[in-house]
């Protein structure tokens, strides 16, 4: 079973500004993520540029070898 989880780097940046988000699923060979600003990704692991201060859900869903999905959402902020 895939087990999804990811880490973000430099989250509370004050805007502009770019996260860093890696992945730290078990069992995952595909990958898409959901920003929170319009901007998605189907790498394992990204960088991406805010540019306007809030809160964001990101969302990351992943999947294994036997297309089982599995998605876990966190919230990162932009000062």
């Amino acid at each position: 079973m895939p087990d999804a989880n990811f880490f973000v780097a430099n989250n509370n940046c004050t805007a502009i500004c770019s996260l860093y988000f890696y992945d730290e699923s078990k069992n995952a060979v595909k990958w898409r993520w959901d920003f929170g600003n319009g901007t998605t990704s189907t790498k394992e692991n990204d960088t991406i540029n805010y540019i306007t201060s809030g809160d964001f859900e990101v969302w990351l869903y992943v999947w294994n070898s036997d297309e089982i999905k599995d998605s876990v959402r966190k919230t990162v902020s932009i000062n």
